[in-house]
């Protein structure tokens, strides 16, 4: 549920800070970035697990990095329109 909730937040979020002239890169380069974490994070937590023999090193620096990425989505500044100047 929360995932599904996430999709239509984020495209609006971007549409709101960047506007519609950028927003198609701003998509681009932030889905690359998506999946990047993505296709990469599994493969991290599978090579931490073999060399400590459990998942939990490699869960916790994944769940470090999404803390961080929350905290720098909460330190944003809100967009200015220029219609709000």
């Amino acid at each position: 549920l929360a995932w599904g909730m996430r999709g239509p937040l984020m495209i609006t979020l971007r549409a709101d800070y960047f506007g519609p002239s950028s927003f198609g890169t701003i998509m681009g380069f932030s889905s690359l970035i998506v999946m990047l974490g993505m296709s990469l994070g599994p493969i991290f937590a599978g090579f931490m697990a073999d060399i400590y023999g459990d998942y939990q090193i490699g869960f916790t620096v994944l769940a470090a990095c999404a803390f961080m990425g929350s905290f720098c989505f909460l330190a944003a500044a809100r967009p200015v329109h220029p219609n709000q100047e």
